[in-house]
């Protein structure tokens, strides 16, 4: 697969499906002597957000705007009706990993509670311990914003297995 205009740029830059963004070849007109020059097109270096995402600086509507690359490649290469009211997801979790093949539109209630990472002692979202019960491990889960007890488990992995079916439940609705 080639390099493919990116909607709402296109002439201006193009996106490649394993996560590069690139202006393309040009012609300009210099604003000193009014003479048109040709500009080769290039790789555009992406930078990291405070939130971890690679973004890129580029110029839409005559005004310059750091976008983060990710949508930009699910712009191109992932249809979608609305992407404005769709969070673009990681499938793999790593936030620097912008692939097409990685990157899927969910609804925002969607991604929240496809979250991978976790600050619990447990490690896994949405799993955690109460000592000194017989089945100590529960799995909870989301959906529409609601949480929903998925019970106890013996083990952590059954807790964690639990809340990976109630994930793909929701992903499936």
């Amino acid at each position: 697969m080639n390099w493919i205009d990116i909607p709402g740029c296109a002439g201006f830059y193009q996106a490649h499906p394993n996560g590069v963004i690139r202006s393309t070849d040009r012609k300009v007109r210099d604003e000193n002597n009014g003479k048109i020059l040709s500009v080769k097109g290039r790789e555009l270096k992406p930078q990291i957000n405070r939130r971890g995402y690679l973004t890129v600086s580029i110029c839409i509507n005559g005004q310059r705007k750091q976008v983060p690359i990710h949508r930009l490649i699910a712009k191109t290469f992932l249809s979608c009706d609305t992407p404005d009211a769709m969070d673009v997801d990681h499938i793999n979790g790593i936030r620097t990993d912008n692939r097409a093949t990685n990157l899927r539109w969910l609804k925002r209630y969607q991604n929240c509670s496809n979250r991978h990472a976790c600050k619990s002692k447990t490690n896994v979202v949405g799993v955690t311990f109460y000592a000194g019960k017989h089945k100590p491990w529960r799995a909870y889960g989301s959906n529409n914003g609601r949480y929903t007890h998925l019970g106890y488990f013996a083990s952590l992995n059954e807790a964690a297995a639990a809340r990976r079916k109630h994930i793909q439940e929701v992903m499936n609705a």
